[in-house]
């Protein structure tokens, strides 16, 4: 929850790659408190950039370094972007063109 409150703040005022390298260390916890993770990010209601930051720097502190994808949609059908890490799932509606990918912290 910390994590998440930090790059929210952070998106805030400073570039994504400040809100990144600024993620506070991840807890000493096995990778399967993953799932809390994730519970807590979904309780929150972050948006799938905080959320995919907060997985980012989780995934990399456990051994698994993966980049974040951030696509926005073609114009014709109205701007929406979307944030999510290299080897998710595709996402869920409308297709996504990559317009930028940023390192794990």
């Amino acid at each position: 929850m910390r994590a998440a409150r930090g790059v929210k703040r952070r998106l805030a005022t400073d570039q994504i790659d400040a809100a990144i390298a600024g993620v506070p260390a991840v807890p000493d916890l096995p990778d399967s408190a993953f799932r809390g993770v994730q519970g807590v990010l979904a309780r929150r209601g972050d948006t799938c950039l905080v959320s995919s930051i907060v997985r980012q720097a989780w995934d990399g502190a456990h051994g698994k370094p993966r980049e974040l994808v951030i696509g926005v949609t073609r114009p014709a059908g109205g701007f929406q972007a979307h944030a999510w890490l290299d080897g998710d799932p595709s996402p869920v509606g409308p297709m996504f063109a990559e317009l930028t990918r940023r390192p794990p912290g």
